[in-house]
């Protein structure tokens, strides 16, 4: 199977599409505003999501690809933003980048372990395996280094969901 890519800008991270998803409208700034395929991968466990990314273009990629993989997924930008948000809404896996602006992906996980504890997907838009111990102490179930293969979020997602016997209600 081919794949494309969407870098929105240098140093920001990538989202791997399968060849299979054909952006309805141009792609303009690393935004795509729409999507047409069948979707190739389906979660097992289909969950509630919290997405953090500081990078909208990659929020907006996700967010998009993981809807239409059947997961219901609220975007924030920044970790205080996030962490209102979990006080709002049940959820039932956070994925955050680790280098967030302002407080960082590590301390939003033990912010909200506090108030909502939930499992937790860590990003990285480097290779940052010093930060893997401190995102595993911090609550976090793997280190996921960007670019990310929308195969492998999705397994990690199930993995996660199936390691943590959590479902969507």
């Amino acid at each position: 199977m081919g794949s494309a890519e969407v870098r929105p800008r240098r140093g920001a991270g990538a989202v791997h599409f399968p060849a299979e998803v054909v952006p309805l409208s141009p792609v303009v700034g690393g935004e795509v505003s729409a999507f047409h395929f069948k979707a190739p991968y389906e979660l097992k466990s289909p969950a509630r999501i919290l997405l953090v990314d500081g990078y909208y273009e990659t929020r907006v990629a996700l967010s998009k690809m993981l809807s239409l993989c059947g997961q219901t997924v609220t975007v924030a930008q920044e970790a205080k933003q996030a962490l209102d948000l979990a006080t709002r809404r049940p959820l039932d896996l956070l994925i955050s980048e680790v280098n967030l602006p302002g407080m960082s992906g590590i301390d939003l996980m033990l912010e909200l372990q506090k108030v909502q504890p939930i499992p937790g997907i860590a990003t990285c838009a480097f290779n940052a395996r010093d930060q893997e111990k401190d995102a595993l102490a911090a609550g976090f179930d793997r280190l996921l280094i960007k670019p990310i293969p929308i195969a492998q979020l999705i397994h990690s997602i199930d993995d996660v969901m199936k390691k943590h016997n959590r479902t969507a209600n």
